[in-house]
């Protein structure tokens, strides 16, 4: 009895690889028929994960924070706890986080206490919040040349 090698056909997504297998080309064709559809339903369910890619530093903040392989940010200058939930934010900005990882990146318990508020943070849909132009403007500005020269100690 001779068994045959499957083949398969990978194709790349926003979320990740979808793999076809097929025996013969109507197999590949049959399990091609509806792919955008899966596409679709995959990004509607799943889509939200593409947050977890993992950003760069940004320029003169490397010593403010830094990026783990994870893709979870670690505060090496830590200020207030609003000025955490800043930084982080800013790491991931122009992306929008959402409550519980800007609680475990920050350490600030129930962080959205905090953004609440505040006239720094936007709150956007189901839980996700961003910085705000006055909230860019106050962690570049007032946050990081605090946090730099307390740690210099100057």
């Amino acid at each position: 009895m001779e068994v045959s090698k499957l083949s398969e056909v990978r194709i790349r997504t926003e979320f990740g690889e979808v793999v076809i297998p097929y025996n013969e080309v109507s197999d590949l064709e049959k399990g091609l028929a509806n792919i955008d559809k899966v596409i679709e339903i995959v990004n509607s369910k799943v889509g939200h994960l593409k947050g977890k890619e993992k950003p760069k530093v940004k320029f003169g903040f490397e010593d403010i924070y830094t990026i783990n392989d994870d893709g979870s940010i670690s505060i090496l200058r830590p200020g207030t706890k609003t000025e955490n939930i800043g930084i982080v934010l800013y790491a991931y900005d122009p992306k929008p986080l959402k409550t519980d990882l800007i609680t475990l990146f920050s350490g600030v318990k129930q962080s959205q206490d905090y953004m609440r508020n505040s006239k720094y943070f936007d709150k956007l849909e189901r839980g996700y919040y961003k910085l705000n132009a006055a909230g860019l403007s106050w962690i570049i500005n007032e946050v990081v040349p605090k946090l730099k020269k307390l740690n210099n100690g100057s």
